[in-house]
């Protein structure tokens, strides 16, 4: 007789209070039938992708690639975001929660939204060959390279 050994995951879902079935609740009106989830390790990938945050553009896909190969595995991905450490300065205060499971970053949202548009991705200054080439036509994993240059 096998005997499968209960997950992590199954707890999350099982507490008695009111949590639970809030979680439960989530993933079925998220589209995803208790079949999908029940019995299955639930793996949290975070990421730091941000519209504001230009060096992190491309885990938007890799994130989406990275799901992909959980539900092939056999696991319920599960997406949430974190904050950037490009936002982070020296001095701020940051604030564990343990018990909650929470990182939280204690600065005003607009003072982050306020850093993270004065950040800007470097300048390559390539005024010819394959290097100025590739700065100008290979675009982020996502867009692939464009071979406008060819024509």
């Amino acid at each position: 007789m096998v005997v499968k050994k209960k997950l992590r995951s199954d707890e999350w879902f099982e507490v008695p209070e009111l949590y639970g079935w809030t979680r439960r609740a989530a993933l079925q009106g998220s589209g995803l039938a208790p079949e999908a989830y029940q019995g299955r390790p639930i793996i949290g990938i975070c990421n730091t992708w941000s519209e504001l945050t230009h060096c992190n553009a491309h885990l938007r896909t890799l994130a989406e690639a990275v799901k992909k190969g959980v539900w092939q595995a056999g696991g319920v991905p599960l997406e949430f975001p974190v904050i950037s450490l490009g936002a982070v300065r020296t001095g701020d205060i940051i604030e564990l929660d343990v018990d909650q499971r929470r990182l939280d970053l204690m600065v005003d949202p607009r003072e982050v939204e306020r850093r993270l548009s004065e950040s800007a991705p470097p300048r390559a200054s390539f005024s010819r060959g394959y290097r100025r080439l590739y700065t100008e036509h290979v675009l982020q994993a996502d867009r692939g390279c464009d071979f406008d240059f060819l024509i």
